[in-house]
């Protein structure tokens, strides 16, 4: 990778930017008790370095016509009257800057200066999460149900896929897989450890395939991985002892689910992926933004825990289906240029493109959260953008080979 020529100070702004864009920013609003709006902090920060960017102007028509459709979705919602205004608010909000975000990215060029952005924050993000966790072990915020830290998966992904293919610096990566294995393990999110693993398998996979062998890389991961493994039964012990409750919801659970045995949680989700053929005569017509305030309303667990059902009750099955093979198309068709091009800017795009769809089937949380949803909207306006039939070369900078 060619040198970048940046601001030190755009690099804090994009931490910071990152911090908020985690877990971190919640758990400080409530703990001071203030409304969780990060949005009205990240987005003057990202206004405050634009000129690091640059973006077509036609992200503003297109996000007009997005906050057309944003509208149209909101008022089926309120005809509907399932939910009140008050409880369907977060959720589009969080539709809303998602939506901002696939403008922005879908007519941004992909320039290094972008590439590193997305990197820092990412990164920044994943640290937010452990960072969060770790006060929670030490009781500045409250440890709160099952000991479960939520965080921003995506930025996970995103972290993995540009750390592995394209800054590929050892010491960088070595860092950021430690505190993916950290949270991965005391966040008490069994699907983060599969979100974490199929990330670094795939990028791995996807770098050696098709832009070149990376020795440094290589060694970096099977040092981790053989660190892991055999620190992992002092580590289990360990946890065990700290929160049986930790150690129940990460060890026994992922041991029973490996092993087909009966799990609760999981036989409610199956009964929920049951529920949509059961219930496609109610989803055909779009019923609009869905509450997911669990305390609140009743009969919106389906909505977390279902991501998939959330599509389809929101836009209804026939638009929903359709937008899913839209997808699909998308995902080949990128998939095909990194096999054509083999541009590293589209190869660390791809693994978080595939994570986003794997979500749909497991976490509601990047489709719910306004400190994941810029997340969530920067990978899908970069896939939309990177699998287009005619590519602007420009846009996506080819790097030379020999920059790699």
């Amino acid at each position: 990778m060619s040198q970048v020529s940046y601001k030190r100070g755009n690099i804090l702004i994009y931490v910071i930017i990152g911090l908020l864009m985690s877990g971190l920013s919640t758990q400080v609003c409530e703990k001071i008790g203030v409304p969780t709006l990060p949005e009205l902090l990240y987005i003057p920060l990202l206004f405050l370095v634009r000129k690091d960017f640059e973006i077509n102007k036609k992200w503003v028509s297109d996000f007009a016509l997005f906050s057309v459709i944003w509208f149209a979705i909101l008022f089926f919602a309120i005809i509907d009257g399932r939910f009140s205004l008050a409880s369907i608010i977060t959720t589009a909000k969080a539709y809303l800057i998602m939506g901002l975000f696939v403008a922005l990215l879908y007519n941004a060029r992909f320039t290094p200066k972008l590439s590193l952005a997305i990197f820092v924050i990412s990164f920044a993000s994943v640290a937010g999460w452990a960072l969060t966790v770790y006060l929670k072990f030490i009781g500045v915020f409250p440890m709160g149900y099952s000991f479960v830290t939520y965080g921003n998966m995506v930025a996970v992904s995103l972290a993995i896929s540009f750390g592995i293919t394209i800054y590929k610096k050892p010491i960088v990566l070595l860092l950021l897989i430690v505190i993916v294995v950290f949270i991965s393990v005391a966040s008490a999110i069994r699907r983060l450890i599969l979100v974490s693993a199929v990330s670094i398998v795939i990028s791995f996979i996807f770098n050696n395939i098709f832009v070149k062998r990376s020795f440094k890389t290589t060694l970096v991961l099977a040092v981790l991985a053989i660190s892991f493994i055999s620190m992992l039964p002092a580590l289990e012990s360990t946890i065990e002892d700290i929160s049986p409750v930790l150690h129940h919801r990460i060890f026994d659970k992922t041991r029973n689910a490996a092993f087909d045995s009966d799990i609760a949680e999981d036989d409610v989700r199956e009964d929920n992926f049951t529920k949509i053929w059961s219930d496609v005569p109610n989803l055909i017509i779009p019923h609009g933004f869905v509450s997911k305030q669990t305390k609140q309303d009743e009969k919106v667990g389906i909505f977390v825990d279902n991501p998939l059902y959330e599509v389809f009750y929101t836009l209804g099955l026939p638009v929903g289906i359709l937008l899913l093979l839209i997808y699909l198309v998308r995902l080949k068709r990128l998939t095909l240029y990194c096999f054509k091009l083999k541009n590293i800017n589209m190869i660390a795009i791809l693994t978080p493109s595939i994570i986003c769809f794997m979500l749909l089937f497991v976490d509601s949380t990047y489709l719910s959260w306004s400190y994941i949803t810029p997340s969530t909207g920067s990978v899908l306006g970069l896939l939309f953008k990177f699998s287009k039939k005619k590519i602007n070369y420009e846009d996506i900078i080819l790097l030379p080979r020999r920059e790699r």
